[in-house]
């Protein structure tokens, strides 16, 4: 390359599909349905990003908090539990507070943020509970 790097166009989803039901070779249909891979990706990377910027929030609201109150006894390190266990808590805990958000899950179960968000998408993905997005 000649030090300048090439952007790629971020095609809607609208444009994709149009694009996707012309004409084209089986190679330029590849390419598009790879451009809409990568563009899915970029959204989920985003998304990730945010819910760990959320996170970073709350554990430092927790700090705070903390510093205010000697005798606290709620720790921001993730309990350490088995899988099984962190679905049924992640479950009950839902249960108990339906139209709960992810952050405030994260933030009252204590368990491993990765080890939730994996557990909740498995619970969503199996119609066990219904994840909505919420407008900012």
């Amino acid at each position: 390359m000649n030090g300048t790097t090439r952007r790629k166009k971020v095609y809607s989803e609208k444009e994709l599909e149009k694009v996707l039901n012309s004409k084209m070779t089986p190679d330029e249909q590849r390419e598009v349905r790879l451009e809409k891979a990568e563009n899915s990706i970029e959204v989920a990377f985003s998304a990730i990003t945010e819910l760990k910027a959320e996170l970073n929030r709350l554990y430092s609201m927790v700090s705070e908090m903390q510093g205010l109150e000697e005798e606290s006894t709620f720790s921001i390190k993730p309990k350490k539990v088995s899988r099984k266990k962190a679905t049924e808590i992640i479950f009950d805990y839902i249960s108990r507070n339906p139209g709960c958000r992810t952050s405030e899950i994260l933030s009252d179960v204590q368990i491993d943020p990765e080890v939730v968000l994996d557990i909740l998408r498995g619970l969503s993905t199996k119609g066990k509970i219904r994840n909505e997005k919420i407008a900012k």
